[in-house]
C-alpha cells in the first residue's frame, strides 16, 4: 500500500498539469496503508489534505491572482512539501523503522482505539 501511494504521488509530481483529482487515488492509497499500518488516528492523511487543499485554493484567484509569476509561487509551495514527502514515502517503504515510519510510529501512542481496549491481569480474572 505504501508502495501503491508512492507511484501514486509521484504521478502526480510528475505530471506536466496537475489538478486536484489526480491526488485522490494518492490519499485513499496512503489513508489504506495508516490505518493498516497502526490503529490510530491518521495523522499524515489528514495533513495531507490539508495541505491539498490549500494547495489548491490557492490555485484561484482568491489568494494570488492570476499571473505567471504566481502559478510559479504556487509551484514551489506544492512541491516545497510534496517533495519531502515523497522522500519520507520512500525511505518509510525501503527502510523500515527510520525517518517518517519512526515518526508515525510515535504517534500510535495516541491511538483512539486505546480506552477501549480491553486489558486483563496477568492471572486472568475480569476487573
Amino acid at each position: 500500500l505504501l508502495l501503491l501511494a508512492l507511484l501514486f504521488l509521484l504521478r502526480c509530481l510528475l505530471d506536466h498539469w496537475n489538478n486536484d483529482y489526480y491526488h485522490v487515488p494518492f490519499v485513499l492509497s496512503l489513508l489504506a496503508w495508516e490505518t493498516v499500518r497502526r490503529a490510530a488516528f491518521p495523522y499524515l492523511t489528514v495533513a495531507v489534505a490539508v495541505l491539498l487543499g490549500l494547495s489548491f485554493w490557492a490555485t484561484g484567484d482568491q489568494v494570488f491572482g492570476d499571473s505567471v509569476a504566481n502559478a510559479q509561487l504556487l509551484n514551489a509551495l506544492y512541491l516545497a512539501w510534496a517533495l519531502p514527502l515523497a522522500a519520507g514515502l520512500a525511505v518509510a517503504l525501503y527502510r523500515p523503522g527510520v525517518g517518517l515510519d519512526r515518526a508515525l510510529g510515535s504517534l500510535s501512542q495516541w491511538s483512539f482505539a486505546a480506552p477501549f481496549s480491553s486489558s486483563r491481569s496477568s492471572s486472568g480474572s475480569r476487573p
